[in-house]
C-alpha cells in the first residue's frame, strides 16, 4: 500500500526497482489491452470501419483539449519535496480543468455542426455537445491527468491499474453487448467509451481522497495555490503549447484523412494505428510514467544518466521484435484476426511501422526535458512535427493517394523522431555508441528469427492463416531466446514484482 501523507511530509524516496514500479502500472494496462485485444476480432465484425472512424474523429478531438485541461501544471505535481506543495498544485491542477471544461461548453454546443462540417463528417454533429463534460474527466484517456500524477507521485501504482481494468471492462463488455443486440451505430460507441472514461477518474478520486483527504484539507490554501501558478509558470507557458501541438502532429491524421477522404479510411487508419500502439500502451506509457518520478530523484543524485541509458536499452529490446513482425506479416495478422473487410488497416500498419518504432523508444524519455527544465525544446520539436506532417498529409491528400498520403506522414515522422532520439542521448549525457550498437544486435537477432516467416510468405506463399501461426511460434521462440541469452532481458524480467 501506499504510505499515508500527513503533516510536513517530504517526497516520497524513488523506489530501488524502477521495472517493479512500471510493471505495477504495465499488469493493469495488460489487462486492459488483452480485453480490448480478444474483443476486437467480434468488434470489427460487428460495427463497420464508418462507426469506428467517427469514433476515431471524436476521440482525437478529445485528446487534442485533454491533454491541456490542466495547463501541464499536472507534471508538477511530483516535482516538489514536500506534500503540501504538491497538494496545492493537485488543487490547482483539479480548478483549471474544472473552469475550462465549464468555459469550453457554449462553444461546442453552439459551433459543433459547423466543426462536423469541415470535417466531412455531418453526423458528428449530435455527439461533439458532449465533449465538455468528457474533458472534466480527462477525455477519453485512462483517466484525469492530475489524479494520474497525484497517485504516481504518491507511487498508487496498484490504484491506477486497477481503476484503468474497471473501466475497460465496462467499455468493452457493454459494447460488445449492444453490438449482438443489434445496436452497432456510431453513438453506441462513443456513448459507451465515454461512460466507460468516467467510472475510471472517479473511482481514483474516491480512492485519492480516503487515503489523502485530511493532507489536502490542511494544506491546501488560496496563497499556496496561487504560489504554485507562479513558480511552475514555465509549464503553462512551454509546455501547454508543446503538448498541444503534439497532440495535435498525432491526431492530424485523423483530422485531414477525414477531410480528404472518409470516415471509413479514418477507421482503417486508427485500427492500424491501435494495434501499432499496442507495445507503447503495454509498456512505453507506464514505462513513461514512472520514469518521471524516477528521474527527477535521480537529477539531485547524479545518477541521471544511468537511468536514461538503462531505460532506453530496454524500450529497444522490448520494441524491436514486435514492430518488426508487423512490418514483414502485418496484412496477414489484421486480415485473418480483424476479418476481411480491415486488410487495408493491416497496409496502412506496416507503412507506419518505422515512424511508430522512433515514437516508442524516445516518448517515454521525453519528459526528460521538462526534469532538466528545457521545455523551449519540446516546444521547438513539436513545431517541426507538426508543419512537416500538416505538409506530408497535405500533399498526399490533395493528390488523392492515400498510400501516398500515409507513406510521407510515416517519412516525416522518422526524420524528426531520429534527431530528437538523438537530441534526449545528448542532453542525458548517454554514449551514442552502447545505444547503436545494442540496436544493431537486437535488429540482427530478430532478423534471424523472422528470416523463416519471410520465407513461408515471399516463397512458399503459404496463405494468411499459416503465416500467422508462424508468426506466433516464431515470437514464442524469439522472447525464449532472449529471455534466457539476454542480460538486459533477464534484468526486466527479475524485475517483474509481486503486489504489495
Amino acid at each position: 500500500m501506499p504510505p499515508e501523507l500527513t503533516g510536513n511530509t517530504k517526497r516520497v524516496p524513488a523506489p530501488a526497482n524502477f521495472m517493479a514500479d512500471a510493471f505495477k502500472l504495465v499488469s493493469g494496462t495488460v489487462i486492459v489491452q488483452v480485453l480490448s485485444i480478444l474483443a476486437s476480432p467480434l468488434m470489427t465484425r460487428l460495427y463497420s470501419p464508418e462507426a469506428f472512424g467517427l469514433l476515431a474523429i471524436f476521440t482525437s478531438f478529445s485528446s487534442l483539449f485533454s491533454v491541456i485541461i490542466c495547463l501541464r501544471y499536472e507534471l508538477a505535481i511530483v516535482l516538489p519535496e514536500t506534500d503540501e506543495e504538491a497538494a496545492n498544485l493537485f488543487a490547482l491542477s483539479m480548478g483549471i480543468a474544472t473552469l475550462i471544461s465549464l468555459f469550453s461548453a457554449p462553444i461546442f454546443w453552439l459551433a459543433g455542426p459547423t466543426l462536423a462540417q469541415w470535417m466531412n463528417t455531418p453526423e458528428l454533429s449530435r455527439y461533439l455537445w458532449m465533449l465538455p463534460p468528457v474533458l472534466l474527466f480527462g477525455g477519453l484517456s485512462m483517466g484525469h491527468p492530475a489524479l494520474n500524477y497525484w497517485a504516481t507521485r504518491t507511487r498508487r501504482y496498484k490504484e491506477l491499474s486497477v481503476t484503468r481494468v474497471i473501466g475497460a471492462v465496462f467499455s468493452t463488455s457493454t459494447n460488445l453487448g449492444m453490438g449482438f443486440a443489434g445496436f452497432t451505430s456510431a453513438g453506441v460507441l462513443i456513448g459507451v467509451n465515454i461512460l466507460g472514461a468516467i467510472i475510471s477518474p472517479l473511482i481514483l478520486a474516491g480512492q485519492v481522497l480516503r487515503g489523502n483527504g485530511k493532507l489536502f484539507l490542511s494544506s491546501i490554501n488560496w496563497n499556496a495555490i496561487l504560489g504554485g501558478l507562479k513558480k511552475y509558470k514555465n509549464f503553462p507557458l512551454y509546455s501547454t503549447w508543446s503538448s498541444l501541438l503534439n497532440t495535435l502532429s498525432v491526431q492530424l491524421p485523423v483530422f485531414m484523412l477525414s477531410i480528404f477522404f472518409s470516415p471509413v479510411v479514418v477507421g482503417q487508419y486508427a485500427l492500424g494505428v491501435r494495434i501499432l500502439q499496442l507495445p507503447m500502451v503495454f509498456v512505453g506509457s507506464a514505462i513513461g510514467q514512472v520514469f518521471f518520478q524516477r528521474a527527477s530523484a535521480a537529477k539531485n543524485n547524479g545518477t541521471l544518466t544511468e537511468v536514461v541509458e538503462k531505460i532506453f536499452l530496454q524500450l529497444i529490446l522490448l520494441a524491436v521484435f514486435p514492430f518488426l513482425l508487423l512490418g514483414f506479416v502485418g496484412t496477414e495478422i489484421f486480415e485473418v484476426v480483424f476479418g476481411s473487410n480491415w486488410i487495408d488497416a493491416g497496409v496502412f500498419a506496416q507503412i507506419l511501422v518505422p515512424w511508430m518504432f522512433f515514437v516508442f523508444i524516445s516518448s517515454p524519455i521525453s519528459t526528460l526535458n521538462s526534469i532538466l527544465e528545457q521545455q523551449q525544446a519540446d516546444l521547438i520539436f513539436n513545431i517541426m512535427l507538426i508543419v512537416t506532417r500538416a505538409g506530408a498529409l497535405f500533399w498526399g491528400g490533395m493528390l488523392g493517394n492515400i498510400v501516398l498520403t500515409l507513406t510521407l506522414f510515416s517519412a516525416s515522422g522518422v526524420a524528426l523522431w531520429v534527431f530528437f532520439f538523438l537530441f534526449l542521448i545528448k542532453q542525458a549525457g548517454v554514449n551514442l555508441w552502447v545505444i547503436l550498437k545494442q540496436l544493431g544486435m537486437k535488429i540482427w537477432t530478430a532478423g534471424l528469427f523472422l528470416l523463416p516467416l519471410v520465407i513461408i510468405k515471399f516463397i512458399f506463399s503459404w496463405g494468411a492463416l499459416f503465416t500467422l501461426i508462424a508468426s506466433v511460434v516464431s515470437s514464442i521462440f524469439y522472447y525464449l531466446y532472449l529471455f534466457h541469452h539476454d542480460s538486459h532481458a533477464k534484468e526486466i524480467l527479475s524485475d517483474i514484482p509481486y503486489w504489495r
